[in-house]
């Protein structure tokens, strides 16, 4: 595990966050933003040492899909009514192993990809294809082009191995608008064998959505596959998959008991990792 004190800088200037309000759902968001898969634990009371300066932020709230904390909803920057008795501290887990994250930006991210092609914007053969990605409006995706493929031709993702162990949360965004739409299965590798969590048939808009998909066996790899229907109009596009280790809802979960959790860390409890910087490099996270 790693864990540590949790701080954000803004404005060029670090300071912490309170505990209230603070669990599970918020705890998920700031240890994906490190880097890491899911969180393990978290602790009130500045439970790995008390800040100093400022405190940043206060009631957070957040639905633990959120790409970085500074989209989820606070009181506001510097709003609180907190000491740093309240700091807040996360545990979060350790990657063993490959991850089934992408969000396409920089290619495929270790998929095998068969049949999908990656972008940012319609093709001009057809406008089913939507006009940007889920995750930031103008980035990449991947998507299956049906004027080039026939009736009942498959394009798929195979991810690379993960080894996740149950419980755990696959999500991702998918768009699937046209007359003639065809169908998406996501299909899970256990150990024994190939099942099928989810499936889907039919236009569903013209318009991202999202699946959040709980998977109650160990994961050795995920395959998302899109089938095309009897037409050319109806297009396949996916974005943004992210796979939790833990169930997908987490909002509202709280730790039983956080004032006698025992300390199961490896390292220096006041050792505190290096920031990441986020789009905005006057709003930067770090230091869980």
């Amino acid at each position: 595990y790693d864990y540590g004190r949790v701080e954000v800088r803004f404005n060029g200037e670090w300071g912490t966050v309170c505990d209230g309000n603070f669990g599970a759902a918020e705890a998920r968001v700031i240890c994906r933003e490190l880097g890491f898969p899911d969180y393990v634990s978290y602790y009130y009371n500045g439970y790995y040492g008390q800040g100093t300066g400022k405190i940043w932020l206060d009631d957070l709230q957040c639905s633990g899909f959120e790409k970085s904390m500074q989209l989820c909803r606070h009181a506001g920057w510097g709003a609180n009514n907190c000491a740093h008795s309240e700091d807040v501290g996360v545990m979060c887990q350790v990657v063993y192993g490959g991850v089934a994250d992408c969000d396409f930006e920089q290619g495929v991210c270790g998929y095998y990809n068969h049949n999908f092609l990656r972008g940012s914007s319609p093709t001009t053969s057809n406008s089913t294809i939507p006009n940007g990605d889920y995750t930031t409006g103008s980035g990449y995706y991947v998507y299956t082009e049906a004027s080039e493929t026939l009736p009942g031709d498959v394009a798929f993702l195979l991810s690379p191995n993960v080894n996740v162990s149950a419980p755990s949360c696959l999500h991702f965004a998918y768009h699937m608008y046209g007359a003639v739409q065809g169908q998406l299965h996501v299909y899970v590798e256990n150990g024994t064998g190939w099942y099928l969590p989810w499936n889907l048939q039919g236009s569903q808009g013209n318009y991202w959505r999202t699946a959040n998909i709980d998977i109650d066996t160990y994961v050795s790899q995920v395959m998302i596959i899109s089938i095309r229907g009897d037409g050319d109009t109806g297009h396949t596009a996916i974005d943004d998959i992210q796979q939790f280790w833990g169930p997908c809802n987490v909002q509202g979960l709280k730790n039983a008991d956080v004032q006698t959790a025992k300390r199961e860390a490896l390292h220096d409890p006041e050792m505190e990792k290096d920031g990441m910087t986020a789009e905005n490099d006057d709003k930067e996270t770090g230091n869980a």
